[in-house]
């Protein structure tokens, strides 16, 4: 019975030393670590998405674009906008990349109010703009 107890303490000893020590600071830095590696994720799987659906429009239509609607998670890109933006840049080098907002005119054609001029606003329904990211390769 004895060797069987040492035998629990041997294992246990060595499972221990096989851990890592953490100090203090570390401890102290482990929830914003995680928070920012599930950040960087979302970013790598949302541009990952996005890349996918812009080659695969090039292949099979003959758009010369990809617009990407932000309806799921659009704070959470929002947020993000400027880092999601350039890694699709390094993607898509010498490729229009860009978020923009979109409303539809009364002739029923979308128009980005982002850069539309102030006098044209009226003619357009930007009661309800959409944002979106832009791939061009026109």
């Amino acid at each position: 019975m004895i060797k069987n107890e040492l035998k629990s303490v041997g294992r246990l000893f060595t499972s221990i030393m096989s851990l890592n020590p953490i100090n203090r600071d570390t401890m102290r830095q482990l929830k914003i670590l995680k928070d920012e590696e599930q950040r960087l994720s979302r970013i790598n799987k949302l541009v990952y998405e996005l890349y996918t659906y812009a080659v695969e429009a090039a292949m099979y239509s003959s758009n010369t674009s990809y617009t990407y609607e932000l309806f799921n998670d659009k704070d959470f890109i929002l947020a993000n906008i400027q880092e999601i933006l350039e890694c699709l840049e390094e993607l898509f080098p010498d490729c229009s990349v860009k978020h923009t907002l979109m409303a539809r005119g009364r002739d029923r054609k979308m128009y980005d109010i982002s850069t539309i001029d102030d006098s044209k606003l009226p003619l357009v329904n930007h009661v309800e703009p959409n944002s979106y990211i832009v791939i061009d390769w026109s």
